[in-house]
């Protein structure tokens, strides 16, 4: 059961922060250097893998030009 919902999780990932990314023209390389943050932790945050990086995830947000609850908060990004 847990097995099914991590893997649920990483299919699903999170597609506005990657949607959000890719507007702006970016690479997660890009994303990682403007932030700055290892490339790791774009890539885990996109596939949905926890990352423990709250000030990463307020710097993407700040660079991508979006609300922080908008990218990461997991309600929002299913409705």
């Amino acid at each position: 059961m847990a097995a099914a919902l991590i893997q649920s999780r990483v299919a699903e990932g999170n597609t506005r922060m990657r949607g959000a990314r890719r507007a702006k023209g970016y690479s997660q390389r890009d994303l990682a250097s403007l932030v700055p943050c290892p490339e790791w932790v774009i890539t885990k945050l996109e596939t949905g893998r926890p990352c423990g990086d709250e000030e990463a995830k307020t710097r993407i947000a700040e660079v991508l030009g979006m609300p922080r609850f908008e990218l990461f908060d997991s309600a929002r990004r299913s409705a």
